[in-house]
């Protein structure tokens, strides 16, 4: 790395990570006086409010992250453009890209960081923050999965699972009912069974009445004393497993499970939507620094308040069409894999096309 190099990176790292530390405690600072009503009613201790912070500070870095970085290239390439020094190293024969290289290298680092972040980090943290927040902050019992009443369950090969009793350590169920599906979701066949046991790999159910439904609207029920149904491939661990949030599983999980509600008929749409979402979002780290930078660097022609004004509202405005397309996914107006990355498409062009017409100048 040269001198140049180091100079301007020394700079913008300085600024980013002062943008990021100022952006996090007003962020907290306002968060928590919107909430401290509820805080001082419910007796929650500081250290506990502390925990549930610690925990929301990962998830608030990433939301913030693009807006620190076009801060810190205004404040970094800015001074530098107000100082002449821009104009001293392209008068030597150093183009503009060639200066700006050193914050797109950043830009790509930092979204690499943001997407492992997103995917080792932030479920950690977000289940622990839940809990925090049960227990500690809405004083409600936590949850024991391995003891449920009245579970609903989506399972493989168009099976819904009703369960009136579960409990993991036994292996047991009780007040179980199974429905299955055809593949043009008509109710082919139903299981009502008092209770039943998980045993040599095979759920095994006593007290069982299996109803198939024929087309035409027949209907013949069979009782058994004790049914073994080996085809059945839900396992006791998937009864047990604590019921996550998009924002609490990492890129296999909720591709597994997306892909496991889609076999199962369910609504599997919206986390296909956080699954390209997981993808698309890091990468909005470096296209912002291709519309901050230039930008920052032509302050000395068209003024601070007037560039660092449209820079922000350029990155607001990014993360408000992202918003849009990310809704016109869920709604099925496009498909997943298309509409989480139109945004990035979009910008990368104007960022692309921002840099080409600076550098000419």
């Amino acid at each position: 790395m040269s001198l140049l190099d180091r100079y301007i990176v020394s700079d913008f790292l300085k600024f980013l990570f002062l943008s990021l530390l100022a952006i996090v405690i007003i962020f907290v600072v306002v968060d928590l006086f919107e909430d401290l009503d509820k805080f001082i009613d419910r007796k929650v201790s500081v250290m506990s409010v502390v925990e549930f912070y610690l925990y929301e500070i990962p998830n608030i870095v990433i939301l913030i992250t693009p807006v620190a970085l076009i801060v810190s290239c205004f404040l970094s390439l800015g001074t530098l453009s107000r100082h002449n020094e821009l104009l001293a190293m392209r008068s030597s024969g150093v183009s503009l890209f060639r200066i700006l290289i050193p914050l797109f290298i950043i830009g790509i680092v930092v979204s690499a960081g943001v997407l492992i972040m997103d995917e080792l980090l932030i479920p950690y943290t977000n289940q622990k923050k839940q809990t925090v927040k049960r227990v500690k902050i809405d004083k409600k019992p936590k949850i024991n999965y391995e003891r449920r009443w009245n579970l609903y369950y989506a399972g493989e090969g168009n099976r819904f699972y009703f369960i009136g009793f579960f409990d993991a350590r036994k292996k047991i169920v009780r007040d179980i009912m199974i429905s299955e599906y055809t593949a043009d979701w008509k109710l082919s066949q139903r299981l009502d069974a008092k209770n039943g046991y998980w045993s040599d790999s095979v759920w095994c159910f006593r007290d069982a009445v299996v109803t198939k439904f024929i087309p035409g609207g027949e209907q013949v029920s069979e009782h058994f004393k004790e049914l073994k149904m080996p085809q059945i491939k839900e396992v006791p661990e998937d009864f047990s497993k604590p019921q996550k949030f998009p924002e609490g599983m990492n890129f296999l999980e909720l591709k597994k499970y997306s892909m496991r509600l889609k076999r199962s008929g369910g609504n599997y749409i919206k986390y296909l939507v956080e699954l390209h979402y997981k993808l698309s979002f890091p990468f909005t780290s470096f296209i912002i620094i291709l519309f901050g930078a230039p930008l920052a660097a032509n302050l000395r022609k068209t003024g601070f308040a007037i560039s660092f004004t449209a820079s922000l509202t350029i990155c607001f405005v990014y993360w408000g069409v992202i918003q849009i397309f990310r809704s016109f996914g869920q709604n099925g107006v496009l498909p997943p894999s298309i509409s989480l990355w139109i945004p990035n498409i979009i910008f990368l062009s104007g960022g692309i096309y921002l840099l080409y017409t600076t550098a000419k100048k």
